[in-house]
């Protein structure tokens, strides 16, 4: 369910109703399964873009789903004023990188922002990433960084790649499950966030295509 952020919950409380129905206008709609105090039954309530519409309940869930689609199609009518949502804290990104991971079923469990880290004093993940990384990751993610294994190699390729290439931004791990105790990973960079993730997302996307071609053996 797409819930509300600290930062949205604060600006719907001093909004103007226009102005949440705008926010409310790009969806998603959806419902929740909510308990009747009072009879003690399960009801359905019809949910827009994490707010509850009104407080409307429902015995069956095909009529709450009716009532949230009803509202936003009355939205999509109105002449709504237009959000800066980026500007306003309220655009709701990490919501969207959570839906995008539960639809590919992948995981970002590793990320270094290059441009904020100590060269003196590197993590131990990011050293040990480095270290263990083959030659062709390596490139791909930091062109023409120095190969040789030595003591100070993780130092070289952090130099090479912030000093030499410029490469400030994001470098984080992906990883899919393959199995009960088993999962595939790769590595990917990007100067923000939203770029990283997004080749890490469509390496998701090809993998698991792949997976199932195999499976239906074409």
């Amino acid at each position: 369910m797409y819930k509300l952020n600290p930062r949205q919950l604060e600006w719907t409380k001093t909004a103007k109703p226009e102005e949440i129905e705008a926010f409310m206008a790009k969806g998603p709609g959806e419902f929740v399964r909510t308990m009747n105090r009072k009879t003690f039954k399960s009801q359905f309530a019809p949910v827009v873009r994490g707010i509850f519409i009104g407080n409307e309940r429902y015995d069956e869930a095909e009529d709450a789903k009716k009532a949230y689609e009803a509202n936003l199609s009355n939205l999509a009518g109105k002449s709504l004023p237009v959000l800066d949502e980026v500007a306003l804290g309220i655009d709701g990104a990490n919501m969207l990188f959570i839906d995008r991971c539960e639809d590919l079923d992948v995981n970002i469990d590793q990320i270094y922002h290059l441009g904020t880290m100590d060269s003196d004093d590197l993590p131990c993940g990011f050293c040990d990433a480095i270290e263990e990384m083959s030659s062709s990751t390596l490139q791909k993610l930091f062109p023409g960084a120095p190969d040789e294994e030595d003591g100070e190699f993780h130092e070289g390729v952090f130099d090479h790649a912030v000093n030499t290439n410029g490469q400030a931004g994001f470098m984080l791990r992906a990883t899919i499950r393959t199995g009960s105790c088993r999962k595939t990973a790769d590595w990917f960079y990007g100067e923000t966030f939203q770029e990283a993730f997004d080749k890490s997302a469509e390496w998701a996307k090809e993998y698991r295509e792949k997976r199932t071609v195999k499976a239906s053996g074409q």
